[in-house]
C-alpha cells in the first residue's frame, strides 16, 4: 500500500469519528456538555452582576438620604442672634433698647436662706406675735406713761408749765415731749370692763405726774363746749371722768365722754385752727374735725 493510500485511510477514519462524536451528542433528550457549561455560566454571571447593581443602588439610596437629612437640618437649625454691645457714651434710643445679659458673674454667688428644723422651728411657730401696749380698740387693757396725740394738729395733751396741774386747772395742747421732764404723759386706767355703749371699756385719763384726772366742771352732764380740766380721781363714784374709744382707723380714735352722751375730747378752734396751748373741750364727734387722737 502507497503512502498516499495510507494517509487517506487515517483521514476518513478521523473523519468517521468525529461523525459519530457528533451523533451521539445530539441524540434526543440530551444536551450537549459544553452548552450546559456555557448556559450555567451565563446565568452566574447574571446573578453577580444583578447582585452588584443592586448594591450599587443601595448604596446610592443610603448616601442620598443622609445628604437629604443633612440639609434639612442645617434648614431647620435656628440662627443665633447677633449680641448687641451698648456704649456707655451712646445715647438711648426711643424705640429698641439693647437686651440685659441674665448671665452670673463668676464671683456672684446665689442667696442662700438658713432652713430651720427641729425643736427650733417649733419654737418659732409658737412664738406669739408681739402686740402693742397701747389701745388697738375700744376694749384694752390700763396703760401708763401714754402721749396722746391730736392726729390734725400733731400736738400733745398737756398741762400748763412743766411740774403739777392745779385743781380745776385746764388740760391744754403743746409741742409734744414724750420725757418725764414734762408733764405730757397720762395713764388711761380701765375702771369699768364693758360698762360702756356695746359693750366698750370705761376709762379714766390720768396725770402720770399729779396723779390729776381729766375732769368736766360739776357732776352734772356736760355741754359741748364745756372745758376740759383736771380734779381727783373718782371713778365709779358717778362723776363726769369716765371716757370710752371710738375706733375710726387703724391707730386713731374718738375720745368719748361718757356723761355727756359721747361728747369728743376737742381742741377749742375751728377745725384745728387752735395752736399751742389751746384748751381742750368737748364737742359734737366729727370725721373731718380735730377728734381724732392717737397714742404713742
Amino acid at each position: 500500500m502507497s503512502e498516499q493510500t495510507e494517509s487517506e485511510r487515517k483521514r476518513r477514519q478521523r473523519v468517521s469519528l468525529a461523525n459519530a462524536f457528533d451523533r451521539r451528542a445530539w441524540q434526543r433528550g440530551e444536551q450537549p456538555k459544553v452548552h450546559t457549561r456555557i448556559l450555567a455560566g451565563g446565568v452566574a454571571l447574571i446573578v453577580a452582576a444583578t447582585a452588584v447593581f443592586a448594591v450599587g443602588a443601595l448604596i446610592s439610596y443610603q448616601k442620598g438620604k443622609n445628604e437629604e437629612r443633612k440639609n434639612n437640618t442645617t434648614l431647620s437649625r435656628p440662627v443665633p442672634s447677633p449680641t448687641v454691645t451698648v456704649s456707655p457714651t451712646a445715647s438711648k434710643s426711643p424705640t429698641a433698647s439693647p437686651s440685659r445679659s441674665r448671665t452670673r458673674s463668676p464671683q456672684q454667688k446665689p442667696a442662700t436662706t438658713p432652713r430651720t428644723t427641729g425643736s427650733a422651728a417649733k419654737a418659732k411657730a409658737a412664738k406669739p406675735a408681739a402686740t402693742s401696749r397701747f389701745p388697738t380698740g375700744p376694749k384694752f387693757s390700763t396703760t401708763t406713761n401714754v402721749l396722746i396725740r391730736n392726729v390734725m394738729t400733731g400736738l400733745c395733751a398737756d398741762v400748763p408749765g412743766y411740774g403739777n396741774g392745779k385743781l380745776d386747772g385746764p388740760v391744754e395742747q403743746y409741742n409734744c415731749d414724750g420725757t418725764k421732764n414734762d408733764n405730757q404723759l397720762w395713764d388711761l386706767v380701765v375702771n369699768q370692763k364693758g360698762a360702756g355703749p356695746n359693750g366698750v371699756d370705761l376709762f379714766t385719763i390720768r396725770n402720770s405726774k399729779d396723779g390729776l384726772c381729766m375732769d368736766l366742771p360739776d357732776y352734772g352732764r356736760p355741754v359741748k363746749t364745756a372745758q376740759v380740766t383736771e380734779w381727783h380721781c373718782n371713778p365709779g363714784s358717778g362723776d363726769n371722768q369716765m371716757w370710752y374709744l371710738d375706733k375710726k382707723k387703724d391707730g386713731q380714735f374718738w375720745i368719748r365722754n361718757h356723761s355727756s352722751g359721747g361728747l369728743c375730747l376737742d381742741v377749742a378752734g375751728v377745725k384745728g385752727s387752735g395752736g399751742p396751748a389751746a384748751k381742750l373741750t368737748l364737742y359734737p364727734c366729727t370725721i373731718e374735725g380735730d377728734h381724732l387722737w392717737s397714742f404713742s
